[in-house]
């Protein structure tokens, strides 16, 4: 596989020149920068940036492999 230097600075490039995205904490449903209300279901929400977002999504998925792999060993 041959790496692509051009693509690679393109990528760079829209990563940090693109708006930031954010979502409710409640529905992950995407916000404008003045919204505070989810519009989806309509309550009080608090802004969560992309980054945050998609740790916790990691973090969820470590958790849930984390606890399988305990419930193998303890059978």
């Amino acid at each position: 596989m041959e790496f692509d230097y051009d693509a690679h600075l393109a990528r760079q490039v829209e990563e940090y020149y693109r708006d930031k995205l954010l979502y409710s904490n409640c529905c992950d449903e995407e916000l404008q920068d003045d919204e505070h209300t989810c519009p989806k279901c309509y309550e009080p929400c608090e802004q969560v940036t992309e980054e945050d977002r998609e740790y916790d999504r990691r973090c969820d998925v470590a958790d849930a492999k984390y606890e399988q792999q305990r419930d193998e060993r303890n059978e």
